[in-house]
């Protein structure tokens, strides 16, 4: 990945936005849906939707998406490319849609209960222990950042939003982080000032850190320190070194050994939690 350039392929014209309005709202883009004419790899007439940034940069969007586009794996959510067309406002980028939404929205739905949540997080866990293995740090991974599509009867996390994303090594990629504290993050990035966030704290170790607690939301069904607001959360882990606390947290298949796992990713010190291969094979090893 360090020897590839970085760049985002340009649509327009091979796809067609198919609302006047968007179907979504974030807090700094607008979702539309659409559909892309397709290729060789994903077929014809492939369903797609378009974030529009509100303020789009196209340098910025080539620096921090680009590198999302080079990114494939089976549990990594594909970036086709950018568009520009007099339908969307300003630039947008092309990804794959998945109607049943994110990690949070999918298990919301009652419809969802029969779902073996352990095999969404072996997903997740292959597909970031990929991302590790080119030398990428994700940067925000949440349950928001993780879609879902269902794929020949089975249910397919696919790691999104790599907005935030930089490569080790490379100088230049260092985007940046959410200014927005929230649960999921480790004690060094919300501790670190806003000029090592990027360089410093931004790193693989912190990614880990974040999946073991999309990992513990994932089977229990509860957010980390959800007993807690997010200013007490952050509190908690950045002053006080706090950790979730199995006690407060339903049961779940392999509950013990997958608390030991998730143990793993929570050291005080980033060098001492474990790697994304290491965790992947311990799920692995759980049948």
């Amino acid at each position: 990945m360090a020897n590839m350039k970085a760049s985002l392929k340009r649509l327009d014209g091979h796809v067609e936005v198919t609302a006047k309005f968007p179907m979504a709202n974030g807090g700094y883009a607008d979702i539309y849906p659409g559909i892309w004419t397709g290729d060789a790899i994903f077929g014809r007439n492939v369903a797609v939707v378009i974030k529009v940034f509100r303020k789009a940069n196209k340098k910025r969007l080539e620096k921090e998406y680009g590198l999302w586009a080079l990114l494939r794996h089976t549990n990594v959510l594909p970036l086709f490319g950018t568009i520009e067309d007099p339908a969307i406002p300003s630039t947008g980028i092309v990804t794959l849609r998945c109607t049943l939404g994110d990690l949070h929205a999918f298990f919301s739905d009652p419809k969802s209960a029969s779902v073996d949540r352990l095999a969404i997080v072996k997903g997740i866990a292959e597909g970031l222990t990929y991302v590790h293995e080119k030398k990428v740090v994700h940067g925000d991974l949440t349950m928001y950042n993780v879609l879902i599509k269902h794929i020949n009867g089975n249910f397919i996390p696919l790691i999104s939003d790599f907005g935030r994303s930089r490569v080790l090594e490379i100088e230049g990629y260092t985007s940046s982080i959410a200014s927005t504290v929230h649960r999921h993050l480790p004690p060094e990035i919300l501790l670190a000032d806003d000029n090592n966030r990027n360089t410093k704290a931004f790193t693989q170790a912190a990614d880990v850190w974040c999946f073991g607690m999309v990992m513990l939301e994932t089977l229990s069904g509860k957010q980390p320190f959800f007993h807690m607001n997010e200013l007490q959360a952050a509190t908690a882990v950045a002053y006080k070194h706090e950790k979730p606390d199995q006690n407060r947290y339903p049961a779940f298949p392999h509950n013990d050994t997958c608390w030991q796992i998730m143990g793993k990713c929570w050291h005080k010190e980033p060098s001492q939690r474990e790697e994304m291969c290491k965790l992947l094979q311990y799920l692995n090893a759980l049948r």
